[in-house]
């Protein structure tokens, strides 16, 4: 009987901890704007590139700790806008600590959430044709 009971007080403490992380996630559903720098490999001439980014994501989906939305306007300050990244399709998930792990359509974004409007992430992706790594800092728009 007492290893019942253990098992209850156990089970018990799970679920409460797991209703308070669900509570603790941010709703972080909105359009945010993304100013970022990195550096840019071409896989074909060898050559680094620095970079400075610009975007607008927008998160319409969110159920607790996962997210989806899609990225609008992403373009390189340094290069003519890219058609073929516009309108990019983003999801993700929370792990610990406030962290977001998110991927697109061909990278992924490691995000540090700050407060409620303000994101720090680490953008990777890699093409047949590039390499990119960048820093950008997420900030939410008023609704």
């Amino acid at each position: 009987m007492r290893m019942l009971s253990k098992l209850v007080l156990l089970s018990t403490i799970v679920v409460s901890g797991a209703a308070v992380a669900e509570d603790s996630v941010p709703d972080l559903r909105g359009t945010w704007v993304v100013i970022g720098e990195g550096m840019r490999i071409d896989t074909a001439d060898k050559t680094s590139i620095p970079l400075d980014t610009e975007s607008t994501v927008v998160i319409d989906w969110q159920e607790g700790s996962r997210i989806s939305g899609y990225e609008v306007d992403q373009k390189s300050v340094n290069d003519a806008p890219d058609p073929a990244m516009a309108d990019e399709v983003i999801a993700g998930v929370f792990g610990p600590d406030n962290i977001v792990y998110m991927t697109d359509e061909n990278g992924f974004r490691d995000c540090w959430i700050e407060s409620a409007e303000t994101m720090r992430c680490v953008y990777r992706h890699a093409l047949a044709d590039r390499t990119v790594v960048s820093f950008g800092v997420w900030t939410k728009q008023p609704q």
